[in-house]
């Protein structure tokens, strides 16, 4: 499903940098050329997607979403990768002229500082200091953040700003969350759809397919929710309880409430609780809110 989301994105961001809306286009429109960065997670992977998918495979310029007539110029190579880009040019309908530029994750956060934009396309989940970096790069004009990503990596903070936003985040408002399965590929048959499925690992299936987060990087076991998963069930008085915290600001502070079977040998975790930037009586009061 990666490749329909940087499709649409790479739509999306050559309507903006041409001033080319269709008619039934609702969404936000540049009167004026913009100013945008493109990034992905090395040199070669922003080269494989989304230049590829904005400019054309290989040196085919104009063969993707911006129309070979768009392009202002040859666009300019960078040294870091083979057929790679560092910036490229095009016309916009108001007689002026958007710049694109390529960054990379790899670069780290301190490439992304002191520009202005109108707005910035990262594929693929970005660490979340660069994620709040870019953030910081499109305020000045109110500029747009358009991430595609497939949630490989968990439920990360940067995937749960969109899918689970704190109610006292003022900014959550601004923030759309349009999730892309395998279902809207409806030239597939329902017979190539099972197939595509079934070559993931059950653990991966939920992200690649349904763009729900699955167990990835950072965590131990590669094992699917449903496989370690019970009904919810009234817990034994013999049961022993056993809370674990892992206490921060910025970085939230945490507790998992555990209850043990000693007859079984099972640990069950029965909640959960996550919270950044409060003070420890707010904690010390969620935790015994859960009785134990």
């Amino acid at each position: 499903t990666t490749l329909f989301r940087s499709t649409c994105a790479g739509f999306e961001i050559a309507m903006h940098m041409t001033g080319r809306y269709p008619d039934w286009w609702d969404g936000y429109r540049f009167t004026r050329a913009t100013n945008g960065w493109l990034l992905g997670k090395t040199a070669e992977v922003a080269r494989d997607n989304p230049q590829r998918i904005l400019l054309g495979r290989g040196t085919d310029w104009g063969s993707g979403t911006v129309p070979r007539e768009c392009l202002h110029g040859e666009p300019r190579r960078s040294r870091r990768a083979p057929d790679f880009i560092d910036n490229f040019q095009v016309l916009h309908t108001s007689g002026q002229v958007s710049t694109a530029k390529f960054k990379t994750y790899d670069q780290g956060v301190e490439s992304l500082e002191g520009e202005t934009l109108d707005w910035v396309w990262p594929d693929e989940e970005p660490p979340l200091d660069v994620y709040t970096a870019l953030l910081a790069r499109t305020s000045r004009r109110l500029g747009l953040v358009l991430l595609t990503m497939t949630p490989s990596k968990g439920a990360t903070e940067v995937y749960l700003r969109f899918a689970d936003p704190d109610k006292k985040d003022p900014g959550a408002k601004y923030r759309v969350m349009l999730n892309m399965t395998l279902d809207d590929a409806e030239f597939y048959t329902t017979e190539e759809k099972d197939q595509i499925a079934a070559q993931y690992p059950e653990h991966e299936r939920q992200a690649r397919v349904f763009g729900v987060a699955s167990l990835g990087e950072g965590l131990v076991y590669p094992i699917a929710d449903s496989e370690i998963s019970v009904p919810p069930f009234e817990i034994p008085e013999f049961f022993r309880y056993i809370n674990g915290l892992d206490v921060g600001f910025g970085h939230p502070t945490a507790v998992a409430f555990v209850a043990f079977d000693p007859d079984r040998d099972i640990i069950y975790v029965y909640d959960t609780y996550k919270q950044a930037r409060q003070e420890a009586l707010i904690h010390a009061e969620a935790i015994k809110q859960r009785g134990v």
